[in-house]
């Protein structure tokens, strides 16, 4: 019985954490959309910005950067997420869930003039969210930690300490 439920729950898993599966002609079809959408210089671009925003942490945390710093980040992300690796993620992401018609009409979207102006405004786009979010969420995280009992509300009265026994009188000796 032990043996029958692991087998269930490892299958389970497999098909929540394994993407859809999609053919070759998907894949194709996904990696000419996504090198279009997703050419080296904007992932260039993307990690660019990374680095900005994570400089700009680290320096609203009081730490000092060496000179080097976003050259060095930048080399150690391009490192854990190389283009290729990002292209073929994505790939699959777009393969699994549009068919060869739909990723084939997405391209020509984006080699329309409109099409075109979004590709190149999609990093500034994306950067300007980020930098929004980056601002709005210390600001409002901790109200909303609080409300969701997930951080202790200062404001409200501590709760009186439990009164502390005291101790027994000694017996007096006769």
């Amino acid at each position: 019985m032990r043996g029958l439920v692991m087998r269930s729950m490892v299958v389970a898993v497999l098909l929540v954490a394994t993407p859809a599966w999609a053919g070759e002609k998907e894949r194709a079809a996904a990696l000419e959309l996504v090198k279009l959408v997703v050419p080296a210089d904007t992932y260039a671009k993307m990690i660019e910005q990374m680095v900005a925003a994570m400089s700009e942490q680290y320096r609203a945390q009081g730490e000092k950067l060496p000179a080097d710093f976003a050259t060095k980040i930048e080399a150690a992300v391009k490192e854990v997420i190389p283009y290729n690796e990002v292209l073929n993620w994505t790939v699959d992401i777009y393969a699994a869930r549009f068919t060869v018609a739909e990723l084939k009409e997405i391209g020509q979207f984006y080699q329309t003039p409109v099409g075109k102006k979004l590709m190149a405004l999609l990093p500034e786009l994306g950067a300007e969210t980020s930098k929004k979010i980056t601002t709005v969420l210390p600001e409002r995280l901790p109200a909303a930690l609080k409300k969701h009992g997930l951080l202790p509300d200062d404001d409200a009265a501590a709760p009186e300490p439990a009164p502390e026994a005291k101790p027994a009188p000694a017996k007096q000796k006769k």
